[in-house]
């Protein structure tokens, strides 16, 4: 229906977790400008039908048809639909030079206003165009002469239609009177909005990333100027992780995406795109569906994204349910062989070297057949350092840029007693001075039972003389 009323609509994002609880740190609107909480595209025009009567708009007053799915006229001409149809009676014969009409929702194919003489035959006819702009259309009559006319209106407008002016220019000395004869008329001061669903919820311009609905002004009612093609900046958001995150999808619902050059895009920390989905459609009144559009991710890691969008709303946009789904980090899984232990269940810890940035470690306890997982690490490539308390250090090469990581096993030696990454002479006497002890009592050494059986004994000495004088991985 309007043009200049239904030229825009738009929104923001908001920001979902997959492996974990994941929100950015910070989201900062960059640029961006919206309406005010309760704004609704048409609080911005100034149609609100002033009557309910459908002779109304005879005498300058505003009217708003219903339209075919609206409980309006079942009646067609050419595939469109009647909006309205009034008798003209004239007191005396006059001579009809011209009829003018003026209004908002002008759509077709074939909308049109036409008369016709007393025997319904036509007589004059004007093409209407202009879909949801206000337009003023005159149909140059020929000065037909009688004192009864119909005058009708076809249009495919399925829910109303705004009409303010309907002018009729006669020549003679003679009172009009209309009569609507199949006219279907909303109440007065009605407004589109009252059938429109769409309004903002807030003017916060984060609340989109927690389900309230924001409305964009559009390029003409103070939005942003900045362009990209022809397109114009809807909004632009940052989002901070503080840490690498690997962008997965970007996912918004809205009303009022006009090309061309409408999209929406996300870019990385060093503005480099990284995922684009092209939107398109218009936001008429016959199609009350919110649209839905998602942006891909290609694997991207970075800890800091942006999500923009462009399109040709003049006025403005209504966003809604922006979700930013991102990934924190990884599982990293195996199982660790603990050589000759007779309880696998021990503390293990894992120290994370990256190839750049700094190390970390976790500590996991494995379960009695030495498997183990560690949720939530940041993406990258690793040397991870696998240390027991009287186990030898290992390390393993872990990549873990893309995904989950399976399978990252080793095989730890024992002999370590005091932890010093050396199976050596320390060790040995630390043995020697628990020999023969067995858990609990006095004098027993965990640090020297290297099969983990309860016992410092002649085992334990057979796996320290196996690797006497090995040093762990560095």
């Amino acid at each position: 229906m309007l043009k200049s009323f239904f030229n825009t609509l738009i929104g923001t994002a908001a920001l979902c977790a997959l492996s974990s609880s994941l929100s950015a740190q910070t989201i900062t609107l960059e640029a961006g400008t919206l309406w005010n909480a309760g704004s609704e595209w048409w609080a911005n025009q100034q149609f609100t039908s002033q009557s309910g009567n459908p002779n109304a708009p005879f005498q300058n007053q505003s009217v708003f048809y219903r339209g075919w799915n609206q409980g309006g006229s079942i009646a067609t001409l050419n595939g469109a639909n009647r909006v309205f149809r009034e008798r003209l009676s004239f007191s005396a014969p006059v001579s009809i030079n011209s009829v003018q009409l003026s209004g908002v929702a002008f759509n077709g194919p074939n909308c049109l206003f036409r008369l016709l003489d007393a025997n319904s035959n036509q007589v004059a006819v004007k093409a209407t165009e202009g879909g949801n702009s206000y337009r003023s259309f005159t149909m140059n009559t020929g000065g037909v002469t009688g004192s009864v006319f119909y005058l009708e209106e076809y249009d495919t407008s399925s829910d109303w239609r705004y009409r303010d002016k309907i002018a009729v220019n006669y020549s003679g000395n003679a009172t009009l009177i209309v009569s609507a004869l199949d006219a279907p008329t909303y109440p007065a001061l009605t407004s589109l909005w009252a059938y429109v669903p769409f309004a903002a919820e807030s003017a916060n311009p984060l609340a989109v990333f927690s389900g309230n609905a924001v409305s964009f002004r559009g390029y003409n009612q103070g939005g942003s100027q900045e362009q990209l093609g022809v397109g114009y900046l809807i909004y632009r958001y940052r989002l901070d992780y503080g840490t690498p995150v690997r962008f997965d999808s970007f996912v918004l619902d809205g009303f009022a995406f006009h090309s061309p050059d409408s999209l929406i895009r996300v870019l990385d920390t060093n503005r480099n795109v990284v995922g684009t989905t092209v939107t398109g459609g218009d936001n008429g009144i016959e199609n009350l569906t919110l649209k839905h559009y998602q942006v891909n991710g290609n694997n991207t890691l970075s800890p800091t994204y942006y999500v923009e969008e462009y399109d040709r709303s003049s006025d403005w946009r209504f966003r809604d349910n922006f979700r930013f789904n991102a990934t924190i980090g990884v599982i990293v899984s195996g199982a660790i062989f603990l050589q000759s232990a007779a309880n696998s269940a021990q503390s293990i810890d894992f120290t994370f070297r990256p190839t750049t940035g700094s190390a970390f470690t976790r500590t996991a306890t494995l379960d009695a057949s030495g498997t183990y997982s560690l949720a939530n690490i940041p993406f990258g490539n690793y040397t991870v350092a696998i240390k027991g308390a009287k186990w030898l250090r290992k390390n393993i090469t872990v990549n873990a840029r893309v995904g989950n990581v399976l399978n990252a096993n080793a095989t730890l030696l024992a002999g370590d007693a005091n932890n010093d990454n050396f199976a050596d002479i320390s060790d040995l006497l630390l043995l020697i001075s628990a020999y023969n002890k067995v858990a609990p009592n006095a004098g027993f050494s965990d640090a020297a039972d290297f099969n983990c059986d309860g016992s410092n004994d002649i085992a334990d000495l057979l796996l320290l003389v196996a690797n006497y004088n090995k040093q762990g991985d560095l």
